[in-house]
């Protein structure tokens, strides 16, 4: 498949900030004068940061954006990918939350790398995406687009819900648990590595299968390669069962509606800072093999 072609000029430039934080909202103020100083056009969905040359962030004028940059942290960064789903619109994520695991530029380098990002100069990272069909008796099929995960869960019942898993039509077992977890490489060190999955390099061309707190010794996490089509299919007596997509996005799923999940044709675009890299970030933001 053919990569889409990004400007090397930077014209267009939308951003998202963290709302609840006061910093993010200064900061972003700034960012925004930086940029016009720049000759570059600022488009932004807030109207407590915007001046006379702002534009409003819509729909509409999203796949005109050369670059979005996200001023938070994962969640924020999550939020934003739900917002330019297929058009691929690539991502520079500012590191002003807590873990900034997909935020991985630290605020202090923002504008190093945006001197870069004038230049043509910028980084790009081709991440794949899950794309999920939910499909329910005598209603429309939905669609959404996820890159970390989806999420099956019990909600507020206190029992478990009981899931039938398969994959390429293939009956794999039924798991009676707390939720299930479907996680892409990205998303494997979120929801899905505090469940006890596994971690996977974003290159890894697989997709994780993780019970939440399964009643059984024997269910595990299951690795499957990613052009296998996944199908989750909500069992009797399960009266109710959440389904979240990203930590976005929530429906409430009845007995023998099914989910269907497998990787999107499109792709989602991260822009990394110069010196990333992927063990070094595991290593910093997850203290991955440290002694304790």
């Amino acid at each position: 498949m053919k990569q889409k072609k990004f400007s090397p000029v930077l014209k267009n430039v939308g951003i998202i900030y963290r709302r609840r934080s006061a910093g993010a909202q200064k900061e972003t103020k700034k960012l925004i004068t930086w940029l016009q100083e720049k000759s570059v056009r600022v488009f932004i969905s807030d109207t407590k940061v915007s001046n006379s040359k702002t534009k409003a962030l819509t729909s509409t004028n999203l796949s005109n954006l050369d670059l979005l940059i996200v001023l938070g942290g994962d969640g924020t960064y999550l939020y934003a990918v739900s917002l330019v789903q297929e058009k691929n619109i690539p991502i520079l994520g500012i590191n002003w939350g807590s873990l900034g695991f997909l935020t991985e530029t630290p605020a202090e380098s923002m504008y190093t790398v945006l001197e870069l990002a004038l230049l043509g100069q910028l980084q790009y990272q081709s991440r794949s995406l899950l794309k999920i069909m939910v499909k329910r008796k005598n209603r429309k099929p939905t669609s959404y687009l996820a890159l970390n995960d989806i999420v099956f869960e019990r909600g507020p019942y206190s029992r478990l819900i009981s899931l039938l898993l398969y994959t390429n039509n293939d009956y794999v077992t039924e798991s009676k648990a707390d939720g299930m977890i479907i996680a892409s490489p990205t998303g494997s060190t979120a929801y899905n590595l505090a469940a006890g999955g596994p971690i996977m390099h974003p290159d890894t061309k697989a997709l994780i299968v993780t019970p939440i707190c399964p009643h059984s010794l024997t269910q595990r996490p299951l690795v499957v390669p990613e052009n296998h089509k996944i199908c989750v299919k909500i069992q009797a007596p399960t009266q109710k069962a959440n389904f979240m997509v990203d930590g976005q996005k929530m429906e409430t799923l009845s007995p023998n509606d099914e989910v269907i999940v497998e990787v999107a044709k499109v792709r989602h675009t991260l822009v990394s800072s110069a010196n990333y890299s992927y063990y070094e970030l595991l290593r910093k933001k997850l203290q991955f093999g440290k002694r304790i």
